[in-house]
């Protein structure tokens, strides 16, 4: 069961003291240093998400620092969708902008209600109806199965938003209200100059919403953030950031700021208290100890559910795609799925199919090695027609088929499931499809139309530190987090590459636990020595790639030219991760290198 929350954290000036000075001494040294751009005044200039990025680099401890000073930061058991989250931050804006515009009104008349409740649904009923429902519907999410949940999550994290603010209309006087000063306008891009130990930086941004406290009767800065979507300290430091430019532009008024954090959560409460399960035991065993994209697998879960209450043998009547880069645990979704629905898997590599009668052989085989074959039950069109078991079929990076995939239409056209080879024809209507590509942007419209795409997000540092934690824990070692994220950092935040790093980590302590010891200091010496990465993974060719953006937007085939390597290298090796550590974007003018990626090569 999911239950949503929403964590409020109040800025106000003794926390302020407390934590600004190492963020706005690291951010203006930085500044000092390597200069950016500046405005016409000749002062430094730098958006907000831009002086966010700054730090996250250049105040590695700041995280440690500010985590100490907030009690009940929980972390686990965090549930990130980051579709629902940036559909919660547009639906925030759009519904301050209907307040703003329209809503006056409406807020008066929410005002005289008896109590918080009556408040929250009557802005909910008006609110959906008028601005949200029209979203929805424009948006095509009512036709797309696949972003129900995600629209269901966002109804969820509105709801919340609108019972604080229904808090903050209960503490406001009726007869001197003013929407407009209640939502103060954020609608315009800000710009201005703060300053700071006497030095001056030009920053510029928008904040998510400005509200009038109606207690004290000041305003506030807020800022929303969803689940795991980017690091809560920095999103602290945005909300300080925010401050200080609203103090600029609107004068001194501004000193508390907040951060409200939607989280979505699996119910332990329930769990623990002998609730059932919205899914049957069955099927939680077969996904439990999955860490990570908990959307794919709880649409997995629901997907099994209904293939098998609704048929037997359980089949799913849809084809399934997992597409995602590499090392997101595809093969492990496909075992898994096998596993919910007590059937067999047929793991076929595309690399090994080369036609229908090839894919059958593959299938013919594993069914041996498992005691099955298929039941020869007459023919058809004359050729043999065999009944294959009821089975599970993974056929793994399908993007190989390429031109190759349209002689496999009838097996994975779902009412068929026919493949019509030169000699037989395989009825697969008892099998389960699935398949898995890191590129299906290279598959015929035609194939891709036959199956329902579940796209895997890649994972964050804390989730690959959880999977690696037991091959420390089966050898009775006990480490630090801030061990196990840097480890997953340098395996490049992927689940393989990252358990091969603590498998080899750990042997070396093993072997001399002085020169190697599990924690920061013997990661940078085994980094240096064996891996030769550095704290984020990258190889002397990421930054060799990385130096060959500096002077500007490079096309690919200007970057083959550059480097030693395959262009196959550059688009799935190099490019996927710096992409992900958002060291580089794709531009209209070709692969342009971003703040992150400067202060990458600068470190």
């Amino acid at each position: 069961m999911l239950k949503s929350q929403l964590l409020s954290l109040e800025l106000g000036p003794e926390l302020r003291a407390h934590i600004e000075p190492p963020i706005f001494d690291a951010l203006f040294s930085h500044v000092a240093k390597h200069p950016p751009a500046k405005n016409k005044r000749g002062v430094p200039s730098l958006t907000v998400s831009r002086a966010k990025q700054i730090l996250e680099i250049v105040l590695p401890c700041y995280r440690e620092r500010v985590a100490a000073s907030l009690d009940g930061i929980n972390r686990s058991n965090f549930v990130s969708f980051k579709e629902a989250g940036l559909l919660t931050h547009q639906w925030i804006h759009e519904s301050v902008k209907f307040f703003r515009r329209e809503g006056a009104p409406i807020l008066r008349e929410a005002l005289v209600k008896d109590n918080e409740e009556q408040r929250v649904d009557y802005l909910w009923s008006i609110l959906f109806s008028r601005r949200l429902l029209p979203l929805i519907q424009g948006s095509g999410l009512l036709r797309d199965p696949q972003k129900f949940e995600c629209s269901d999550l966002a109804v969820e994290c509105i709801k919340l938003w609108l019972g604080d603010i229904a808090k903050k209309l209960g503490s406001v006087d009726a007869d001197h209200f003013s929407p407009s000063a209640f939502f103060l306008d954020t609608e315009s891009y800000m710009e201005g100059e703060i300053e700071w130990k006497g030095q001056r930086l030009h920053l510029r941004g928008k904040p998510d919403a400005v509200m009038l406290n109606g207690e004290t009767g000041r305003p506030e800065v807020w800022e929303y953030k969803f689940g795991l979507q980017g690091q809560i300290e920095l999103q602290i430091a945005q909300v300080l950031f925010y401050l200080h430019l609203l103090n600029a532009v609107k004068g001194p008024a501004f000193e508390t700021g907040r951060l409200e954090i939607f989280r979505v959560t699996p119910d332990l409460e329930k769990e623990s208290s002998g609730t059932q399960s919205e899914f049957a035991e069955k099927i939680e065993a077969a996904f439990a100890g999955y860490i990570g994209n908990y959307a794919a697998v709880r649409r997995l879960k629901i997907e099994c559910t209904l293939a098998l209450k609704q048929s037997n043998p359980p089949t799913m009547p849809i084809n399934l795609m997992f597409s995602g880069p590499g090392g997101l645990g595809k093969t492990e979704l496909a075992r898994r799925v096998a596993k919910a629905l007590g059937l067999p898997l047929v793991d076929v590599p595309a690399t090994t199919v080369r036609d229908v009668d090839s894919l059958l052989e593959r299938i013919n085989q594993t069914l041996q090695k498992n005691g099955q074959e298929p039941i020869e039950v007459g023919t058809e069109s004359g050729l043999k027609k065999l009944e294959y078991p009821p089975l599970v079929i993974f056929l793994d990076e399908v993007h190989e088929l390429r031109r190759n995939a349209d002689a496999f239409l009838n097996m994975f056209e779902p009412k068929e499931k026919r493949a019509v080879g030169k000699k037989v024809v395989g009825d697969f209507k008892n099998a389960t499809l699935l398949a898995a590509t890191t590129t299906p942007g290279l598959l015929p419209s035609p194939f891709l139309s036959r199956f329902r795409i579940i796209d895997l997000v890649p994972y964050t540092a804390e989730e690959v530190a959880a999977i690696i934690k037991p091959v420390f824990q089966k050898s009775g070692k006990t480490v630090e987090e801030s061990f196990l994220v840097g480890l997953a950092k340098r395996g490049r935040l992927n689940p393989r590459v990252a358990i091969q790093r603590a498998e080899e980590m750990l042997s070396h302590h093993l072997f001399d636990e002085k020169q190697y010891p599990l924690n920061e200091m013997g990661l940078e010496r085994i980094s240096t020595e064996s891996w030769r990465v550095d704290t984020h993974g990258l190889r002397q060719l990421d930054h060799t790639y990385l130096k060959a953006l500096q002077s500007g937007p490079r096309g690919l085939s200007a970057l083959v030219s550059l480097l030693p390597v395959e262009r196959e290298e550059i688009t799935q090796m190099i490019e996927p991760y710096l992409l992900q550590l958002e060291a580089i974007s794709l531009t209209t003018k070709g692969r342009e290198l971003t703040e992150r990626g400067r202060l990458i090569l600068e470190k």
